[in-house]
């Protein structure tokens, strides 16, 4: 009788450490799957935010490298009219010219010329203000009271740079980047672009990334649920 009772007894103790194990694997399982899926969100939170900053920066290279190849062949003529000694009156009307014709990243997105007083020489008819060549837009101020064209004008003297700011159609406030160089006729030309345009370039982006973001989550559900499976097939092997 004593022989059988300590034997219950150790059965019983066994029985307690094998519940502990149980217990410690499935504490386990649910730890690693809890860990997984909060390295899979913070993983695919940061991945979002440094895209999303790249693209901006890509576009803000996208705009320099515009105004750059612009001031560049601008450059160029004057230079070729120095060195032919051909009218420099001519030349810079036919550099102006080629501001008002130019556009960039194939569409109507187009550039300003701007004498340093502030008079507009040329820009591209895209709708983004009812000003013309020959008007004064010194005086140009954004929806914060930003003197827009006195900004990409001063960026324009110190060799170049960019200029953000707003501009208010009613009930939209839209946001804007420039970028400004000087040339060798005297006049600044710049570049800008919305970032309504750069927001819709990163929804079609998100879109695409959210798709595939689908994938990998279904995927580590998987991964998951065969954590707790595990988990659980050894708890019951254990017991």
């Amino acid at each position: 009788m004593a022989k059988q009772k300590r034997k219950s007894i150790r059965n019983f103790k066994k029985g307690r450490k094998i519940a502990k194990k149980a217990f410690a694997v499935r504490i386990f399982s649910i730890g690693a799957a809890i860990l997984l899926v909060l390295v899979s969100v913070v993983g695919i939170t940061t991945v979002a935010a440094a895209s999303k900053k790249d693209m901006l920066e890509s576009f803000r290279y996208e705009v320099r490298s515009a105004v750059e190849t612009m001031t560049s062949n601008i450059n160029t003529v004057y230079d070729n009219s120095k060195e032919n000694n051909t009218n420099l009156s001519e030349s810079r009307d036919l550099a102006i010219r080629m501001v008002s014709n130019g556009v960039w990243n194939n569409s109507n997105r187009g550039f300003w010329a701007l004498e340093t007083d502030g008079t507009l020489l040329a820009k591209v008819e895209n709708g983004d203000t009812d000003k013309k060549p020959g008007d004064n837009v010194w005086d140009l101020q954004d929806a914060d009271g930003k003197f827009i064209e006195r900004e990409i004008i001063a960026a324009a003297k110190q060799g170049g740079g960019f200029v953000d700011f707003r501009i208010q159609n009613e009930a939209v406030s839209n946001a804007y980047i420039a970028y400004a160089l000087p040339t060798e006729f005297g006049f600044v030309v710049d570049a800008t672009f919305d970032m309504n345009y750069f927001e819709s370039h990163w929804s079609e982006y998100v879109t695409t990334a959210v798709a595939e973001s689908v994938v990998v989550i279904i995927l580590a559900v998987a991964v998951i649920l065969l954590i707790i499976g595990t988990g659980m097939l050894i708890s019951k092997r254990l017991v």
